[in-house]
């Protein structure tokens, strides 16, 4: 016999409707200050040259030629421009095929718009971050029927830190967030309506979701298996309308997947790096505990028994869902949870990789707890408990959880890197020693050029020279002469150019996660007496 919800739930109060108003406003501000000062890591540089029209290897060849670049330069293949046009812009987007195009596109056009500065196309995807807000309300409405608990998961997903972060990134992941939501609900909602444009409009937010991430491929598989175990596995009206809904997503789909099939090239190596399981498991434990909470601190074991409350805290979350819940709703949340979680973790355990540890891949699983525990606060301070004390615990619990999110997005917001900007988390550190000087050469590789552009003064040189074969000319036009992370480039410049010596070494080094830590090393080199 199926569960049914038992609880006489209050509608929410005046108070509780304005606060959440207030969580709101609070939660657009901070997505829209200071999208500027973060700085500009690999993947939006990356993404930023093939919005451009510019393929991998195009920049490669101008950058290792082993010419001095300035940071204009550099930039000049991060914007739109005369150069290239929409089809080439189409071209280097098929060079990576592991990237669908919606988001890149809209963002060429933004950017022609609007103009190429690094806070435009940071500006979209803050744009569809406030898609985030009706997306999981309707959501929430679909599945509990219970304008308490889609306040509750708005509170929540205002003051998130980890959408805030995605919010002010120049990539597709918070338009990924919203499509996730959208498709979730034309899902759910075509299962109550059941008439065709209820299904037309699902299959369109599924072609959505997967022109944003190929990874929206899980959350339809989610969706499929979701559907099948609802219907008891039998070919029933509803199951038919599904699947020929999902077809119908997966049609519109197909130019981007004879492109993935027919592409050459092998973009997603890195994510098969062996990693030890129990680095997996830290991993695991310190994305949870990123999800409502974050503050940029990194693993430590002594706070184990605190990410083990949290993580217990979200279990029975899940399980209050399961036991109060009638199918259609838990086995929803369980599954857009579960299958990202376990389709990416499975071969990692197994085969080895780090999949599961990269946090941009798990949004479909941390909006699901998200989920989960806007219903479990929302439930638990709603009720007419006739323990007055257990009300009001709850409501600590929730004031708690939405101050600690509070506290974590103003961090955010003032940072100038966080542990998700991996390598380049030190720019801003490498900008300071490098701009001091009149006029500045920093000697480093291709990529690291491309991202230190954004953040070096104009009057900066930036430089690869491992293909340079005459080293005798390298630095003799400037005052300071730098060497960023490139040991080969210092051995070389060490070894043929015996004018040189080092006179200082900076090196800084951060533990991201478990799995990931952030070093940089800088040498200052000066002229021998």
């Amino acid at each position: 016999m199926e569960k049914v919800q038992t609880f006489n739930y209050i509608y929410p109060s005046k108070w509780w409707r304005i606060l959440v108003i207030f969580l709101l406003v609070i939660g657009i501000l901070f997505r829209v200050v200071n999208i500027e000062k973060k700085v500009y890591w690999g993947d939006e540089a990356a993404g930023s040259y093939r919005i451009a029209g510019y393929k991998s290897k195009e920049f490669q060849e101008f950058a290792m030629q082993g010419q001095v670049m300035s940071p204009e330069e550099l930039q000049q293949y991060q914007r739109p421009n005369s150069e290239k046009n929409l089809r080439d812009a189409i071209n280097a987007l098929v060079g990576h095929p592991e990237h669908p195009p919606l988001y890149y596109l809209i963002a060429r056009f933004w950017m022609q718009l609007l103009g190429d500065a690094v806070i435009t196309p940071r500006s979209l995807s803050v744009l569809f971050s406030f898609l985030v807000f009706p997306c999981i309300y309707f959501l929430c409405l679909e599945l509990f029927a219970l304008p308490s608990v889609a306040l509750m998961a708005l509170a929540l997903v205002a003051v998130s830190p980890f959408q805030i972060l995605y919010a002010q990134e120049a990539r597709q992941y918070s338009l990924w967030i919203a499509t996730i939501l959208l498709s979730s609900w034309g899902l759910l909602r075509a299962m109550r309506v059941n008439t065709k444009f209820t299904w037309i409009i699902y299959a369109i937010t599924l072609a959505l979701g997967l022109y944003t991430s190929l990874l929206s491929i899980l959350v339809a598989l989610a969706q499929g298996i979701y559907i099948f175990f609802l219907e008891s596995f039998r070919f029933s009206q509803k199951l038919s309308a599904y699947l020929l809904a999902s077809l119908a997503g997966m049609l519109l789909f197909l130019p981007w997947i004879l492109v993935i099939i027919f592409s050459e090239e092998e973009n997603t190596g890195w994510t098969k790096k062996p990693t030890p399981i129990s680095a997996l498991g830290k991993t695991w434990i310190f994305h949870l505990n990123s999800i409502f909470i974050d503050f940029n601190l990194t693993f430590r074991n002594k706070y184990l028994l605190l990410y083990l409350a949290v993580i217990l805290f979200i279990g029975y979350a899940f399980y209050f869902l399961w036991e109060r819940t009638p199918k259609r709703t838990w086995l929803f949340v369980w599954m857009l949870a579960g299958v990202t979680f376990l389709a990416l973790a499975i071969p990692d355990v197994i085969i080895g990789g780090q999949r599961s540890t990269i946090f941009r891949y798990l949004l479909p699983s941390f909006i699901s707890i998200q989920i989960a525990v806007a219903y479990l606060l929302a439930t638990k301070i709603t009720f007419d408990f006739r323990q007055k004390w257990k009300s009001i615990f709850w409501k600590l619990l929730a004031v708690t959880i939405i101050f600690a999110g509070t506290l974590s997005c103003f961090q955010v917001i003032q940072a100038e890197a966080w542990w998700n900007k991996y390598r380049e988390y030190y720019h801003y550190q490498i900008a300071k020693v490098v701009n001091q000087a009149e006029r500045s050469l920093v000697i480093c590789a291709w990529f690291d050029c491309m991202t230190l552009s954004h953040v070096v003064d104009y009057n900066v040189g930036l430089q690869d020279i491992r293909n340079l074969k005459k080293l005798d000319r390298v630095g003799t036009s400037f005052s300071e002469l730098f060497v960023y992370k490139s040991k080969v480039s210092l051995e070389q410049l060490l070894k043929n150019k015996l004018s040189y010596e080092i006179e200082h070494t900076y090196y800084w080094q951060k533990e991201l996660t478990p799995t990931d830590s952030a070093s940089a090393t800088l040498w200052q080199l000066k002229k021998k007496n």
